[in-house]
C-alpha cells in the first residue's frame, strides 16, 4: 500500500470469509492517516451465474457484490478478431499475434456495478448529435439495419413521452404498476425498504416490489408535487449527493425542503410498510364518503394505514380535486370537484378517483358509482389510463371476493368496442384470468363464460385480422398478436384452425408473408393445442425450427409455446427440455 510518505506496506494476513463475502486484510502495525492505493491481483472464473463479475450478453459488476464508487482505467486482452467495448473510449490498441491489448480512458467516479465489458463479433453504425457528440450503436454482424432506430433515439420514459406522445408511454408504464400491485397484495410481500442483515438476502429483495412498486410510488409523489417542482427538487438532491452515498431519508428531506410538502411523513407510509390500501367510495347525498383499508388478494384485511394522495373528478377532467387522505375515513363534497352542469346525478354522472392511475392503490366503488363508470367507459369519456385502472381494480376486487364475478363481466362487456392496444392488453389479461378462475370456481358455467369472453375480443380481432396492413402503427401489430394469442388460449376454433393452416405453409416456405415474425407465437400456440403423445408432428416441427433458428426472439416464442399443450406428458417433456444444455435460460426470455 502506498500512502503517506509513499511507504510500501505489505499485509501480514489475508482472511476470506466466504459466507459473508468479506475479505479482511491485516497489517503488522496501524496504517498511517491519509489516502492510499490498495493494489491486488486476483484470479476468478468468468461465470454465467449473475454473481459478482459475470458473463451474460454483456458483462458487468453486479450491484450486490461491488457497490462502491471508484474510477476505472481498464485494459483488456482479447482475441484480435473480436470487438472489445467498455464504458470509456479506446486510447489505443496493440496487436500481439492472435491477441490484441485494448487500453481505455480513465472513467469518472462511478458505481462499480456500472462498469461494463462487452467482447464479441459486432458491427456498428454511428452518427453525431446536434452538439457534435459521436454516438455509436453496436449490433450483431449483419444486423446493422436493426440498430438504426436505436441510434436515432436513446431515451427514458420522460423523454419518450415528449418525443413520441403517440406511444402513450405512461399508459404502458401501468404494466409495471399492475405488476407491483399484484405482488404487493400478497400476505408474503415486503416493504420497499428492508433492513439487510446479510448480503445473501439482497437477491430476494430486488423484485417487483423494489422496482415496479418503487417506480410507481415515485410517480405518485411526482404527480402530487407536480412534475416541475419534483424535477427541480430532484436536481437539487442529485447535486447535493453527487459522487457520494445517500439514504432514502436524504431524498425525502431535500424534496420536503424544496417543496414545503410533508414528503417524509407521506412517503414513509409507502416505503417502510408492505402492501397498499383499497379506497372504498360511497355516495351519501352530495357527499362522497371514503374509507381506506389494507388490500390483500386473499380477501382479508391488514392493519396498516397510509397517507394517500387522492385525486378526483366528476363527469369531466376539466375540474378535479387533489388532497391527502390522512385518516381511515374522510368525506368530500361533490360540488368541490364537479363541473357545475353535471352536478345533478343523471345518466352522464360519473366520479373517478385516482385520476390517470397515478396513485398506488385500488378503488372499490358502490353500485351507483360503478354503474356511472360503466357508462363512461361505453361513451369513451375516460382517459386510457383510467380505462385500464377501472378494469384492473375490478378484477383484483373480484379475485379477493370484494365484488361479484357478475359485476366484473358486466364491466368487461363495456369494453367490447375498444380498439386501443394498451387498454386491450389489460382487458385480455383480465379475460384470461377470469377464464382460469371460472374453470375452477364455476365449472358448470365455464363454457358460457368462455364464449362471452371470446365475443368480447372478436370485434377488435376481426378489425386487425391476421395480415399486417399498410400504414398501421407498431401498436396495431402488437394488438394483433395479443388478440390472436388470447383467442387461441380461450379455444376459439376459427382462430386456432387459421393459425395451424398458416403454420403448415410457413413450414414449407420460411419466408412466407402469411406468417410474419410478429404473428408466429399465436400460430405456435395453436399448433400445440393439437399435439398429443400419439400425435407429435406439431411438437417435432417446432423443435426443428427452434434448433435451426439463430434468433433469440424466435427461440423464446417456441419455448413459450411448448408447455401450452393439453397433454401432460408432452408438457413434462417440454419442461425437461428447459433443463438441458440446449436451452440457455440466461439469454432466452420465456
Amino acid at each position: 500500500m502506498a500512502g503517506v510518505n509513499w511507504q510500501d506496506l505489505a499485509p501480514t494476513e489475508v482472511v476470506q470469509f466466504e459466507e459473508d463475502e468479506i475479505l479482511v486484510i491485516g497489517f503488522e502495525k496501524e496504517l498511517p492517516i491519509g489516502e492510499g492505493v490498495l493494489t491486488m491481483n486476483f484470479t476468478g472464473t468468468l461465470n454465467d451465474q449473475m454473481r459478482g463479475f459475470y458473463r451474460r450478453d454483456c458483462t458487468y459488476f453486479q450491484h450486490r457484490y461491488l457497490q462502491i464508487y471508484a474510477k476505472f482505467k481498464l485494459t483488456l486482452q482479447v482475441p484480435s478478431e473480436l470487438v472489445a467495448l467498455s464504458n470509456m473510449p479506446v486510447v489505443k490498441d496493440t496487436l500481439h499475434g492472435p491477441l490484441k491489448t485494448v487500453y481505455y480512458e480513465e472513467s469518472p467516479l462511478m458505481s462499480t456495478y456500472l462498469v461494463a465489458i462487452v467482447v464479441g463479433l459486432f458491427d456498428y453504425i454511428e452518427s453525431s448529435t446536434l452538439e457534435g457528440t459521436k454516438v455509436r450503436v453496436y449490433i450483431q454482424v449483419g444486423m446493422t439495419s436493426q440498430g438504426k432506430f436505436a441510434l436515432d433515439v436513446g431515451v427514458s420514459y420522460l423523454a419518450v413521452e415528449s418525443i413520441f406522445p403517440e406511444w402513450n408511454n405512461w399508459t404502458q408504464f401501468l404494466d409495471e404498476t399492475t405488476s407491483g400491485l399484484r405482488l404487493d397484495a400478497l400476505a408474503e410481500s415486503h416493504p420497499i425498504e428492508v433492513e439487510v442483515n446479510h448480503a445473501s438476502e439482497i437477491g430476494a429483495i430486488f423484485d417487483s416490489i423494489s422496482y415496479d412498486k418503487g417506480a410507481s410510488v415515485i410517480r405518485m409523489l411526482q404527480s402530487y408535487l407536480g412534475a416541475e417542482r419534483f424535477q427541480k427538487a430532484l436536481a437539487s438532491y442529485i447535486k447535493k449527493y453527487a459522487y457520494s452515498n445517500a439514504k432514502t431519508e436524504d431524498l425525502w428531506a431535500v424534496l420536503e425542503e424544496e417543496t414545503g410538502e410533508p414528503v417524509k411523513d407521506l412517503m414513509t407510509t409507502w416505503t417502510k410498510q408492505q402492501g397498499y390500501p383499497v379506497i372504498y367510495a360511497k355516495l351519501n347525498g352530495q357527499d362522497l364518503e371514503l374509507e381506506q383499508a389494507q388490500f390483500l388478494s386473499d380477501g382479508s384485511s391488514g392493519p396498516c394505514m397510509w397517507i394517500v394522495p387522492m385525486t378526483s373528478c366528476c363527469g369531466s377532467y376539466d375540474v378535479n380535486k387533489m388532497f391527502l387522505l390522512k385518516d381511515k375515513t374522510d368525506k368530500i363534497h361533490i360540488k368541490d370537484f364537479a363541473a357545475s352542469q353535471i352536478a345533478d346525478r343523471d345518466q352522464n354522472f360519473w366520479i373517478k378517483l385516482n385520476i390517470d392511475q397515478t396513485g398506488f392503490y385500488r378503488v372499490k366503488y358502490d353500485d351507483e358509482l360503478a354503474a356511472g363508470l360503466e357508462n363512461a367507459v361505453k361513451a369513451k369519456k375516460l382517459s386510457l389510463m383510467d380505462m385500464i385502472g377501472i378494469v384492473e381494480d375490478s378484477y383484483a376486487l373480484s379475485v379477493a371476493c370484494k365484488q361479484t364475478l357478475t359485476s366484473l363481466l358486466r364491466l368487461l362487456n363495456a369494453y367490447r368496442h375498444e380498439s386501443d392496444y394498451t387498454v386491450l392488453s389489460h382487458v385480455t389479461s383480465v379475460c384470461l384470468g377470469v377464464d382460469k378462475i371460472s374453470a375452477d370456481a364455476t365449472p358448470d358455467l365455464s363454457r358460457d363464460i368462455k364464449q362471452l369472453l371470446i365475443k368480447l375480443l372478436l370485434l377488435a380481432a376481426k378489425r386487425v385480422g391476421w395480415d399486417p396492413k399498410d400504414g398501421e402503427s407498431h401498436l396495431d401489430a402488437m394488438l394483433r398478436l395479443l388478440l390472436l394469442i388470447a383467442l387461441v388460449k380461450l379455444g376459439h376454433d376459427e382462430t386456432i384452425n387459421e393459425g395451424i393452416r398458416r403454420f403448415h405453409i410457413f413450414l414449407e416456405d420460411r419466408t412466407s408473408s402469411l406468417l410474419p415474425p410478429d404473428n408466429r407465437k399465436a400460430a405456435y400456440l395453436a399448433v400445440m393445442r393439437t399435439v398429443s403423445t400419439s400425435s407429435r408432428a406439431g411438437y417435432e416441427a417446432l423443435l426443428k425450427i427452434y434448433r435451426e433458428t439463430s434468433e433469440a426472439q424466435e427461440k423464446s416464442h417456441i419455448l413459450g409455446s411448448l408447455s401450452s399443450c393439453r397433454d401432460k406428458d408432452i408438457v413434462v417433456e417440454a419442461l425437461n427440455l428447459m433443463l438441458t444444455d440446449e436451452v440457455n435460460l440466461e439469454t432466452v426470455s420465456i
